[in-house]
């Protein structure tokens, strides 16, 4: 081994073990007295140039050399200004207020969370606990609250997963509760209205037009008065008498004319009997329902007579894991099985399958239905046993699950097309467009929707697309209807006839137009109302404004008294008296003019047509009797002398038109004294040939005396006429108040 090697090897441990005495010795030393004055620190040795052989064979590079840490002490620690202390007091009060928040937010989280359920459970006890005026009692819907558990809304959806009742809460209470049709559009809605925690006002609409309305009054604490308003129905009025206990209605009887014609009674949210009685108020029927209780199901509904006995029953049976129905009997008033339903559901609780069987187990009619991953209905067939269809139909969805297109198939054949309906909706659902075409791909039907759900138009066109029918209805800021325009139009698409209507905020016609584009014919009626909301004055208006008539109208609606307006001036009052059967049976007419007064009487066959009217002067003589056909034409019109003496008779004969052809005048004696016959021209316009008692010629409007009448020149076939040129034939009194005499 080479020498040289050794001695480097040797000095290289040597030093090696120096710089460790130096560490040992640096991490004895003790934090030195800051009174003495400090030594002067030792030089630490240089290390040794590195030649080009300890480069060269040195084990321990540069990288490894041991480093001396720095001493733990040799000065007093600094103490922190007062700005420090200040920020570093911040900051743990900061924290400390954090940890108070978090601590804090956490109760009140649990506190919200244990008040939510609370309110929650109590609103809803609520809803069912309140008796309802005429509520849909939507009792198994799909609830919505708010973040503090206050109902907001309670939604009961149809087979197709679209909304069908819609409850609309506020402040725990139901203000508006809405019935849809299939296609999404408004079919009738309530709205309710409250004094604090009492329901005031209950009012029925359908489209837009208030039917009736109900006002409650509180009588003590178990009794609630309902005074109920049919708006449509001849103004008709009924009151109900609401029995409540422990806050659930228990009973609710409907009375008319203080007679009670219906009771429904209640085990506080269902109805478990209803009773129906005629309009002596004896009663005529008995509906009596039976619920499992502890689900609300429907088990038994049966009908009986009002002898008590059965008039029929219906049975439901349902799965017991599930609740969903299978099978559905119903029986006659012996007891016997009339016929059955059965049902089918997939693995999704759909139900797939509806079979109806008679009573001998023969199948009636069965329904399929397919649905789609998301369990929406696809395609719905009935069949008859035998396969014949009854109805087939389909159904594509939009991205949010709502009804985009309904397909109406061919009876006969199933795939095949016969109609179809495109929905445009909004994203929550709502129709703003409906448009129906036929099997050529022709519109035949469109709707336009509000934002609240109500047709807005209406149109309706033949199959090659020409409007027939227009119905634009608009709406005041509640919903309710404000007017309704109604055109009809012909195969070319003119207009035949315009009419419309305006109303008040109760749903009541206030302004009714009517222009007949064939006619002329142009009639603007203003109406009136008394303060209990009853129909009880118009006035009839020409095109250009001015009053034709003043009419005063009864509680039935029927008109009672009439001044009618000639040239801007009162021309003649009427009265008017009717039976029960709603017919005129006597008028009374003032000319105000000459101050003529003529009473008519009038009397109808078995039929309700009118036969006979007889017409008396101020002094009641008879002074002219007419005598009407079936179709409403004078066939006779005798004349009176002051001494009640026949004057003249005259007898009408008509053709297919309606036109006079023939008239005859006989004398006092029933002597045959002229005769008139018509001709009408195909161009419009009429000539005569006036007969003497013995065929004689007396006059002829056409050539002159002598001519023969031509008798095909008459027929209704070739024949027109006009108004100013048709010689008056009649008198008509019809039940719609006609008052030309």
């Amino acid at each position: 081994m080479d020498p040289n090697y050794l001695d480097e090897l040797k000095k290289l441990k040597e030093q090696k073990d120096a710089d460790m005495d130096k560490l040992h010795d640096v991490a004895r030393m003790s934090v030195p007295n800051m009174e003495e004055s400090p030594s002067a620190p030792e030089e630490e040795p240089k290390a040794e140039e590195p030649t080009e052989e300890t480069i060269k064979f040195a084990p321990v590079s540069q990288e490894e050399e041991v480093k001396t840490p720095p001493p733990p002490g040799g000065r007093r620690a600094r103490r922190p200004s007062e700005e420090e202390i200040k920020k570093r007091k911040k900051k743990k009060k900061i924290k400390l207020i954090a940890l108070i928040s978090s601590v804090s937010a956490v109760a009140v989280m649990a506190v919200l969370l244990i008040v939510y359920f609370a309110v929650r459970n109590a609103n809803l006890a609520e809803y069912y606990n309140e008796y309802w005026g005429m509520g849909l009692n939507i009792e198994n819907g799909v609830t919505e609250y708010d973040f503090f558990g206050n109902i907001q809304t309670m939604t009961r959806f149809d087979t197709l997963g679209q909304p069908e009742y819609v409850a609309e809460f506020r402040d725990g209470k139901c203000i508006k509760e809405t019935k849809y049709n299939a296609d999404g559009s408004v079919a009738y809605y309530y709205t309710h209205e409250y004094d604090g925690t009492e329901k005031t006002l209950s009012a029925y609409f359908e489209d837009g037009q208030m039917i009736m309305s109900e006002k409650y009054n509180r009588k003590d604490d178990q009794t609630v008065q309902a005074d109920r308003t049919y708006h449509k129905e001849e103004n008709r009025v009924e009151n109900a008498v609401i029995k409540v206990v422990d806050g659930k209605i228990i009973q609710r009887e409907v009375f008319s004319n203080g007679v009670l014609i219906l009771r429904n009674l209640y085990d506080g949210v269902m109805i478990t009997q209803v009773e129906r009685f005629d309009n002596e108020g004896m009663l005529l029927s008995r509906t009596v329902n039976e619920y499992n209780r502890e689900k609300q199901l429907l088990l038994k509904q049966t009908e009986y007579d009002a002898n008590n006995t059965p008039l029929s029953r219906i049975v439901m049976e349902y799965d017991e894991k599930t609740d969903l129905i299978k099978k559905t009997i119903r029986y006659d008033s012996l007891g016997e099985i009339v016929d059955y339903d059965t049902y089918n559901y997939d693995l999704n609780n759909n139900p797939i399958k509806l079979i109806r069987y008679s009573k001998d187990g023969n199948i009636l009619e069965m329904i399929q239905r397919v649905y789609n991953d998301k369990n929406l209905i696809t395609k719905e067939t009935s069949q008859k046993a035998d396969g014949t269809i009854l109805y087939s139909k389909g159904y594509d969805y939009d991205e949010n699950g709502f009804v985009s297109r309904a397909i109406t198939y061919d009876p006969i054949d199933s795939t095949a097309i016969q109609s179809y309906t495109l929905y445009n909706r909004t994203i929550s659902g709502a129709i703003t467009q409906s448009m129906t075409y036929n099997a050529n791909n022709v519109l035949v039907e469109k709707l336009l929707y509000n934002e609240a759900g109500f047709v807005t138009e209406n149109s309706t066109y033949n199959e090659q697309g020409i409007m027939l029918r227009s119905e634009k209805t608009s709406y005041d800021g509640k919903q309710n209807i404000a007017q309704k325009d109604i055109s009809t139009f012909n195969e070319m698409g003119q207009m035949l006839l315009f009419l419309s209507e305006q109303y008040d905020n109760q749903g009541r016609v206030t302004l009714k137009t009517s222009d007949n584009a064939e006619t002329g014919e142009y009639e603007q009626i203003l109406c009136r109302y008394t303060a209990e909301g009853f129909l009880n004055q118009q006035t009839v208006f020409d095109r250009n404004g001015k009053t034709l008539r003043d009419e005063t109208l009864d509680a039935q609606g029927r008109v009672i008294g009439e001044t009618v307006h000639k040239n801007g001036a009162e021309s003649e009052i009427n009265e008017y008296v009717y039976n029960e059967l709603n017919q005129v049976v006597q008028k009374k007419h003032l000319n105000l003019a000459t101050g003529e007064r003529i009473q008519y009487s009038y009397t109808y066959t078995e039929e309700g047509l009118l036969h006979t009217c007889v017409e008396k002067d101020s002094e009641g003589l008879v002074i002219a009797q007419k005598t009407y056909d079936d179709a409403g034409f004078v066939v006779e019109q005798t004349v009176y002398d002051h001494y009640s003496n026949t004057s003249e008779t005259k007898h009408f004969e008509y053709d297919s038109e309606g036109r006079v052809i023939m008239e005859e005048t006989y004398d006092n004696e029933d002597r045959l004294v002229t005769k008139m016959v018509y001709y009408y021209r195909p161009t419009g316009g009429f000539d005569y040939t006036l007969y003497g008692p013995d065929g004689t010629v007396l006059e002829d409007s056409r050539t002159g005396e002598g001519l023969e009448p031509d008798t095909d020149s008459h027929s209704a076939e070739d024949s027109e006429t006009t108004d100013s040129d048709t010689p008056e034939d009649s008198e008509e009194v019809t039940d719609d108040n006609s008052n030309e005499e």
